[in-house]
């Protein structure tokens, strides 16, 4: 169990009122794998002291009531109900969410959303020959995925055994950043919601492999990105969201790549 401080674990200083929100962690090892959390915010109004004295004795019963079966007559349902009504309580389960990622392109999208979610596990491609040497080089997904802690597969394909394993994982999303590999359909239907994927052009111009680089070569003023519902169809899904970039007259891949 953690409680932390939600002004100094997201840097966004103080509240006008005055007082911090607090983020209360709980997580419950005995269910496994998926290690779910249960997520507290309260903002303590009137004595401070008393506000988050009051958090902690709710993360207490909800540790208890919620993970175990035993009973305590000190917190009855109307002393809960007072809690919710007088303390503002958010509770909600934390998602599982799969990255598959290999690219430089794919490293910012993967820390912001470790940051903001939590990334459960990083599929990546197998390290490759690179440099004078030959020596066998992880992508910058992996550095990065190692980096901040979180578990990398890299399959060489992505057969019986990988669908297995994410069937273990039994993620509620799938989240797709310049992988470099096409997913089959099988596992696309594996989240519990949707597989998503952000693609560097505004579709449906520019499916594919390679749109910033079609998008420069063809002169086109104004390029972007967009997160779409992957379906068996390459780049062919709903379009969830679009982002328009304006592209400058001496640009590049690299540089365009880096501010999409």
């Amino acid at each position: 169990i953690e409680i932390i401080k939600a002004n100094e674990l997201y840097n966004t200083g103080n509240l006008s009122e005055g007082y911090a929100l607090y983020y209360v962690r709980i997580t419950n090892e005995s269910r496994g794998f998926h290690k779910p959390e249960v997520l507290f915010l309260g903002s303590p109004h009137g004595d401070e002291t008393v506000g988050t004295i009051g958090l902690y004795w709710f993360a207490d019963w909800l540790m208890r009531k919620a993970f175990t079966d035993e009973v305590c007559k000190d917190y009855s349902k109307d002393w809960l109900k007072w809690l919710v009504d007088n303390r503002e309580i958010y509770i909600a389960l934390s998602l599982v969410s799969i990255f598959f990622g290999t690219s430089n392109f794919a490293v910012k999208p993967l820390e912001i959303l470790h940051k903001e979610f939590g990334i459960f596990a990083v599929f990546t491609q197998e390290d490759k020959p690179a440099g004078r040497g030959r020596k066998l080089t992880p992508s910058p997904i992996k550095k990065k995925a190692l980096e901040l802690g979180i578990s990398v597969y890299q399959p060489e394909k992505l057969d019986f055994d990988t669908i297995s394993k994410i069937k273990d994982i039994n993620p509620d999303f799938i989240i797709v950043v310049a992988y470099g590999k096409i997913l089959p359909e099988e596992i696309l239907n594996l989240p519990k919601y949707y597989a998503l994927n952000l693609h560097p052009s505004l579709l449906p111009k520019y499916r594919g492999a390679a749109p910033i680089n079609w998008a420069i070569m063809n002169g086109e003023k104004y390029t972007g990105i967009s997160i779409i519902k992957m379906t068996k169809e390459l780049d062919a899904g709903d379009i969830l969201y679009q982002e328009k970039v304006e592209i400058g007259e001496e640009e590049d891949a690299k540089t365009l790549s880096e501010r999409l």
